[in-house]
């Protein structure tokens, strides 16, 4: 149960790493897309992170962790080709970084730092699957 923990808080850590970087970035670009497009890459280092140090079935974590690295593929280069095309914070930020005036900095940095816990949450069945050591993979879970 101790080693569990320790790799839930190391998966953790490397989003908060990573998130605190994408946050440095847009104190300087002024545009908070970015944490959009760290959360989507979180999930794959956080569920990448599992797979690799929980040992459970290795093709119940193939069957479950390739269709979250194509999704993490498409939906970030997805957000990275919007923050380029139109080449202005999203309007969410946007209205946010002008309601929120000289605190945008500080809350902007909470925001960033809330998505490793989303992602962490959003990880849950990924965990409990990968600990799975049955050898035989269900139906029910190709399905999903």
């Amino acid at each position: 149960m101790n080693e569990l923990i320790l790799i839930i808080v190391q998966g953790y850590l490397m989003l908060v790493v990573l998130q605190a970087g994408l946050w440095a970035i847009q104190n300087h670009t002024k545009d908070a897309s970015t944490a959009d497009v760290g959360w989507a890459i979180g999930m794959s280092v956080l569920v990448g992170w599992y797979a690799v140090n929980l040992e459970g079935n290795a093709a119940r974590k193939m069957l479950m962790g390739i269709p979250v690295l194509i999704w993490t593929i498409r939906l970030s280069s997805h957000l990275l080709r919007r923050m380029m095309h139109h080449q202005k914070e999203d309007s969410r930020y946007a209205q946010f970084r002008q309601a929120w005036g000289r605190d945008a900095r500080r809350n902007f940095f909470m925001i960033y730092q809330l998505q490793p816990v989303f992602n962490v949450l959003l990880s849950v069945p990924f965990l409990i699957a990968f600990m799975n050591p049955d050898q035989t993979i269900k139906a029910i879970e190709i399905i999903a």
